[in-house]
């Protein structure tokens, strides 16, 4: 029951519709064939199909036409408004009159037209309630869906901008390193450099595309940005990397370019050529509790800085706010000469 009342979609609206007439169908029958011997089956579609649907769904669709609001629904509407309150009423007097001549106890009631169409209005109220309270609360939810869907379009949006936005400085420099290993005849480190930056490039101008990624995807790219980095500098950059590995990671997925973000900052602002203070990224994974954990940190350099890629930080906070919700943490520690970042995503689909 908890899953057919969870609407998420106009889709799932449509099994609210199926739950509310199978409730009530079913409350009827018991209802009336339990108490009262005289009731048939015929009344009982006539009943339920004729006097509660017609009021119900009437004004339920001459609502949903009201969006498109040109001349010819409009009066589209008024008929359809009518010929189910008319359709109704005629079902609603049939159904009474036919009670009345088969059971001894109605045909003893002076049924007037008075009565009638009291009892027609207050049923008609009735469903017609129901059938308002149905459409505005698929409205509601068609809203939230639209709003969602347009969330949605403004964080694709973004992720394609940051796939746009290799770092101009990286790339020069990483240009310069190829230019260097030609001039010098290392066509070795130059091949494999080359092979590294088309596997970035890649990764961050496609494979990045999608709303999540495999988390071995994104783990590998930033493998190829730390080995790349390291051929510029001739294996000399203090780098600590520990990351399970791809068997162990299987196919997890997580929101595309927020972990290099994260890396990418370290070697930014952090101090890279110093042994005893190396730069530390780790990824952890607890299947039991179904968390990620992905920690960086660095000690601040007091020379010159690497220019970063423009992602900034206030754009990953709101792309994992609206993929993880709540479900999500990511703090900073700036102590003194040292910086870390950690994030923290849970109950993550492992």
């Amino acid at each position: 029951m908890r899953s057919v009342l969870k609407v998420e979609s106009t889709k799932d609206f449509r099994k609210v519709h199926i739950a509310f007439w199978v409730f009530w169908l079913a409350f009827s029958a018991v209802l009336n064939f339990s108490v009262k011997e005289y009731f048939t089956p015929g009344l009982f579609v006539l009943r339920n199909l004729l006097v509660n649907i017609c009021p119900f769904y009437s004004v339920y669709v001459a609502l949903k036409l009201s969006k498109q609001g040109d001349r010819v629904n409009y009066w589209l509407r008024i008929v359809l408004l009518l010929s189910g309150m008319a359709l109704s009423f005629g079902a609603h007097w049939l159904y009474f009159t036919e009670l009345a001549s088969g059971t001894p106890e109605m045909s003893q009631i002076n049924l007037t037209v008075k009565m009638l169409v009291a009892s027609f209005a207050a049923n008609y109220l009735y469903f017609f309630l129901f059938g308002l309270m149905f459409y505005f609360f698929e409205d509601l939810v068609q809203k939230r869906e639209e709003a969602k869907l347009a969330e949605n379009k403004i964080h694709a949006a973004e992720t394609a901008f940051l796939r746009a936005q290799i770092n101009p400085h990286f790339l020069l420099n990483t240009l310069n390193f190829f230019y260097a290993s030609a001039a010098l005849g290392k066509s070795r480190e130059l091949a494999a450099g080359i092979l590294k930056l088309s596997d970035i490039m890649r990764f961050a101008l496609t494979e990045s595309s999608d709303k999540l990624v495999l988390l071995r995807d994104e783990m590998r790219f930033i493998q190829a940005y730390i080995e790349l980095n390291q051929m510029r500098f001739e294996n000399k950059l203090s780098i600590e990397y520990v990351a399970p590995a791809d068997d162990k990671v299987g196919t997890i997925k997580v929101v595309p370019l927020v972990l290099i973000t994260l890396v990418e900052n370290a070697f930014k602002h952090g101090e890279l050529h110093e042994p005893e203070h190396p730069v530390k990224i780790a990824l952890e994974l607890n299947r039991a509790e179904q968390c990620l954990k992905f920690y960086v940190k660095n000690k601040k350099t007091s020379g010159p800085k690497e220019r970063g890629h423009g992602i900034g930080l206030e754009n990953t906070i709101s792309r994992l706010q609206n993929e993880y919700g709540n479900n999500y943490r990511l703090s900073f520690n700036d102590a003194g000469n040292h910086y870390a970042a950690e994030l923290v995503i849970q109950e993550i689909k492992m």
